[in-house]
């Protein structure tokens, strides 16, 4: 499987199934294609926000492919577009009450929690900051 930045004539297959208001907030698509079948099997959306960070606001696998690697994929395709854009790092924020799967997810992936921009007990935000 790999992963690849999804733009005009590759996204019918990642883009189709997102609420309107994603693709809208979304600056940047990437997706996860299975070789095999070069089938869609996952989709990471991100939008640059302030002070220079991208903000992941969908990740999805399918759930037939997970732990597959698919997510890591995706993941390490936005580690590298950080760094090539100088971005200061990736923020992601998770509902508390949440699966812990995801959070173990971003956690495997180098990313913290940030406790300090916590609201109540609503949503956890995950930190990823670019090497210097």
């Amino acid at each position: 499987m790999f992963a690849t930045v999804v733009f005009g004539p590759n996204s019918s297959g990642f883009i189709n199934g997102f609420d309107h208001e994603v693709i809208k907030n979304s600056d940047l698509f990437i997706g996860a294609i299975e070789e095999t079948t070069d089938t869609a099997i996952g989709v990471l959306a991100a939008e640059v926000i302030e002070d220079n960070m991208i903000a992941i606001r969908h990740i999805f696998v399918s759930e037939s492919c997970r732990r597959t690697g698919a997510g890591r994929e995706m993941m390490e395709r936005l580690f590298e577009i950080t760094r090539e854009t100088k971005a200061a790092g990736i923020l992601c924020a998770h509902p508390a009450d949440a699966e812990d799967e995801v959070e173990d997810f971003l956690l495997s992936c180098g990313f913290g929690e940030d406790r300090s921009r916590r609201k109540k007990d609503e949503m956890k935000l995950f930190m990823y900051c670019t090497e210097v």
